[in-house]
């Protein structure tokens, strides 16, 4: 899939709906869409290891991000993972807007990590 994109060029793949070439992180092969549900582009889909379905698998974020925009297809920014992390069930509206006693099960320091690593490497570029 991944030469095929670099053939027909990201660009006119990202922009032509119904093109059957978008692999996820679950592994599936979907078709391009300007509709919900977004897909992310982040090298960072381990931040949300319970909707793998939400993000473009890795191996084509390279190619994908050269043919952006697209109403489908989303670049993971710091306000996409707040949205993200009131959607999924380790983390609630009411826990984001207030400071809460941290119990190191949920989020895992291994997570905390990550999230500040895609931090560092998204703020810089």
């Amino acid at each position: 899939v991944e030469s095929l994109l670099k053939y027909i060029s990201p660009g006119l793949a990202t922009s032509t709906p119904g093109l059957p070439l978008l692999v996820t992180e679950d592994n599936r092969l979907r078709e391009f869409s300007n509709q919900p549900p977004v897909v992310y582009i982040s090298r960072f889909p381990r931040l949300f290891p319970s909707i793998p379905s939400c993000f473009v698998k890795r191996d084509l974020v390279q190619v994908l991000s050269e043919g952006l925009p697209s109403e489908g297809l989303k670049r993971l920014t710091p306000l996409c993972i707040v949205d993200l992390m009131k959607t999924t069930s380790t983390f609630t509206s009411e826990s984001l807007r207030k400071v809460v006693q941290w119990n190191k099960a949920s989020p895992t320091v291994k997570w905390i990590r990550l999230l500040w690593k895609y931090l560092a490497v998204e703020t810089t570029s």
